[in-house]
């Protein structure tokens, strides 16, 4: 039932992109037009309109995901939030922070309850990020890989996808300096407690040092990277490590 739903809702909005202007249409226009043909929501089966939404976005080259990993405060937001606005292609930027402000309560210390809560939120965030990559969007995603078995998580969910997994360093001083400095950080001591084991894997396709770039020089890097011959090796490298 909840599949059927969100299906016609896609329906109405592609109806609705079709209809407010065809020449700006991201969608092959026969196709489009057999959304627009479509009166009432069960003019076009639900089975079949999902055949046709998927044939508008299937691509020969796959889409990469970029996984930025880094401690807490290591400016992996500010680097994504470049790469968006330099990348010249759809992205969407999925962020542990925001996920976990979507959930009310959900915590990785705390209480038991707490703890559980805030692992299902971590699974549906790293389930997210293939789903929208198989739409061929390009995934800039932030997290905090602390525990192997995130990382284990990340390599199963997106086994298949061209990966670039980036290494976000930066230094434990300055990581607590900007962490002090942060209105949202009510408890300090995150980026130490980060920062040991979220390299532990030591395995990158690249790896920037947010202490000494800005995030757009950042980006530029990581562009560059995507630009050299793919697929990237750094996720089948950890699978063969046993991550």
């Amino acid at each position: 039932m909840l599949t059927t739903r969100v299906d016609r809702y896609v329906l109405r909005a592609v109806r609705a992109l079709w209809l407010l202007d065809p020449r700006q249409s991201p969608f092959h226009s026969a196709l489009a037009q057999q959304f627009v043909d479509a009166r009432s929501p069960d003019a076009v089966p639900v089975d079949q309109s999902r055949c046709i939404l998927g044939s508008m976005v299937r691509s020969d080259t796959p889409t990469p995901v970029i996984l930025l990993n880094g401690a807490s405060s290591s400016g992996k937001t500010s680097i994504a939030l470049a790469l968006q606005d330099q990348l010249g292609r759809p992205s969407i930027h999925l962020s542990e922070d925001a996920f976990f402000d979507m959930a009310m309560g959900a915590r990785l210390g705390g209480t038991a309850a707490e703890r559980v809560y805030g692992i299902q939120v971590l699974l549906g965030l790293y389930r997210c990020i293939g789903i929208f990559a198989a739409l061929d969007l390009t995934v800039v995603v932030d997290v905090v890989l602390e525990e192997r078995a995130w990382l284990h998580e990340c390599l199963e969910r997106l086994d298949g996808f061209d990966v670039l997994f980036v290494g976000v360093q930066c230094p434990l001083a300055e990581l607590e300096r900007r962490e002090r400095a942060r209105p949202d950080r009510t408890h300090v001591g995150l980026s130490r407690s980060h920062f040991e084991r979220v390299h532990a894997h030591g395995v990158y396709d690249l790896e920037v040092d947010s202490s000494t770039m800005t995030p757009g020089a950042a980006a530029q890097l990581i562009i560059r990277a995507l630009e050299q011959d793919r697929p990237f090796t750094a996720f089948a490298h950890l699978k063969v490590a046993g991550y």
